[in-house]
């Protein structure tokens, strides 16, 4: 990963904290408290060369917002990577999972394992909110990289801007409620696009909230 990050988060302590750990570490940091703010801050960038390298979402920003504001960062910059952090999480040991550093002391939930392989690509659709955050905050522990989507309307529109830009998308985790005559349009349509795609079905509530990933 390369070192220069926007970090946006509303939490106060947590925001600070991660500033501490990114700065010790060697990152320049670029901090917000709110989208909004980040917004008003990239509107002065350009040009893709003078956009950060990554941009780290604390995980109390509206989820749609967010996804609004990925979405805005892949049209204008095509390379930005963008990171939703998790709900619970220490500061110093996420910072050293984003160097690429040997991780002695692994994010709670995060095996060494893990920790050292590249972070996964998952496209989520998952209509229920509850369920949808619960997930995305279990893959994120996971160590995995997640956009959450509502509607395969949604999730096709995401899957459309990561094709675009040459973009890997490494699983397709979705409700099984998905699989309308629309979901199965989309199924054969991302898997004719990326052949290497592979999908997770979740069939039954208990299994919210647990890594879907192997």
């Amino acid at each position: 990963m390369k070192r220069d990050i926007l970090l946006i988060e509303g939490d106060d302590q947590q925001r600070v904290a991660m500033v501490r750990a990114l700065l010790k570490a060697g990152f320049r940091v670029t901090v917000c408290s709110s989208l909004e703010e980040a917004d008003e801050v990239l509107r002065y960038v350009d040009c893709a060369e003078a956009a950060p390298d990554t941009v780290l979402f604390g995980s109390r920003l509206p989820h749609r917002a967010t996804a609004r504001f990925e979405r805005a960062l892949f049209d204008r910059f095509g390379a930005v990577r963008a990171v939703r952090m998790p709900r619970r999480y220490e500061p110093q040991a996420f910072v050293t999972m984003l160097s690429g550093a040997a991780v002695t002391a692994p994010p709670v939930g995060l095996k060494e394992s893990q920790a050292a392989a590249r972070a996964l690509s998952v496209l989520l659709i998952e209509g229920n909110r509850s369920h949808r955050v619960a997930i995305e905050d279990g893959l994120r522990l996971n160590g995995d990289d997640v956009v959450g989507c509502e509607s395969v309307g949604e999730a096709a529109v995401v899957f459309d801007h990561f094709v675009a830009r040459g973009l890997p998308v490494d699983a397709v985790v979705s409700a099984t409620e998905a699989l309308d005559a629309d979901g199965l349009r989309f199924c054969a349509s991302a898997t004719s696009r990326m052949p290497d795609l592979r999908w997770i079905f979740l069939k039954q509530p208990a299994l919210v909230g647990q890594p879907a990933m192997p």
